[in-house]
């Protein structure tokens, strides 16, 4: 069954800075008109706002939401089992101990307790587009938002473009996904298309 034959599913890639101050570029994918929309935005308040704009428009959609950061902060960590395989796959992954990453970490650890607080049926993943990239056969995210898209984007919509690629792949032909050992979240990516 094809995407479009489906009740409508929201993927929405997340390329999450560490301070709300600087930009989170985001991709909104809608599955049965198959169109991607871009934009870039600052607050957690604003992805808050989005994710109520899109429930309210499509009351019955499944929303998924994947994050280009680590969900968990936790003095001591410097790699979960879901980084070391990540790295094993090709990924360039700094420790969870650097202080920008930690400061990811927690925001957003904190912004996706504040989505699922409020939205139950919300599904939130972690994914690392780059790795994606890789295991998709692309040196980059650039390169694989050029070919598949036949533009060109800036690295943060191309990342956050990777991180809905992930999902979609992930859900219509497969892909990993690896359980975090500290919180309930899981990592995933997706199945390489050219061997299926």
């Amino acid at each position: 069954m094809s995407l479009s034959q489906e009740k409508d599913k929201i993927f929405i890639g997340i390329d999450l800075s560490a301070k709300e101050n600087k930009p989170s570029p985001i991709c909104i994918f809608f599955s049965l008109s198959r169109t991607f929309n871009f934009f870039t935005i600052h607050k957690n308040e604003e992805i808050i706002n989005i994710i109520d704009s899109l429930y309210g428009l499509k009351k019955r959609t499944k929303i998924y939401v994947l994050f280009d950061s680590p969900l968990f902060s936790e003095s001591g960590v410097k790699f979960r089992s879901m980084d070391l395989i990540a790295l094993k796959l090709g990924g360039k992954l700094l420790p969870l101990s650097f202080k920008s990453i930690k400061e990811l970490g927690q925001r957003g650890e904190l912004l996706s307790h504040q989505l699922l607080s409020k939205y139950k049926e919300l599904v939130i993943f972690e994914t690392h587009p780059y790795t994606a990239s890789k295991i998709l056969g692309y040196s980059n995210t650039k390169q694989l938002s050029e070919k598949l898209l036949g533009t060109s984007l800036n690295k943060g919509l191309s990342d956050a473009f990777a991180c809905c690629i992930s999902g979609i792949i992930f859900f219509k032909i497969g892909g990993i996904a690896i359980e975090d050992d500290y919180s309930h979240f899981t990592m995933i990516f997706p199945k390489n298309i050219s061997s299926s």
